[in-house]
């Protein structure tokens, strides 16, 4: 790499990629560094409001399916016993009085 500042490397994001991708070295790195921030000082590089990335596509649609399972979240249905098993129950427990009851006389 020359003395100057590559035409790539305007910010010390591309700078430190470049130098960890090993396109140029520790020393190269330092110098456009401070050259850039010099530049930087001096209002001869502009700066630029931090923009966030946008989402992928795949986190956009994940957070559209999340919105769409929230908005249409299914209650819990509880199925109410039918009236024939209550009947059966209290067969049973009559069946049970009636077997103790005779059981006790038996005696």
């Amino acid at each position: 790499m020359t003395n100057e500042t590559s035409p790539s490397a305007t910010s010390l994001r591309q700078l430190s990629r470049d130098f960890s991708d090993g396109k140029i070295t520790l020393a190269e790195y330092r110098g456009a560094r401070g050259r850039l921030l010099d530049d930087i000082a001096r209002g001869a590089t502009p700066l630029y409001p931090y923009q966030p990335p946008l989402p992928s596509l795949a986190a956009q649609v994940a957070a559209r399916a999340e919105a769409d399972l929230s908005a249409t979240e299914p209650t819990l249905q509880l199925k109410r016993p039918s009236r024939l098993r209550g009947v059966w129950v209290a067969v049973g427990i009559i069946a049970l009085i009636i077997l103790a009851a005779l059981a006790g006389i038996l005696r």
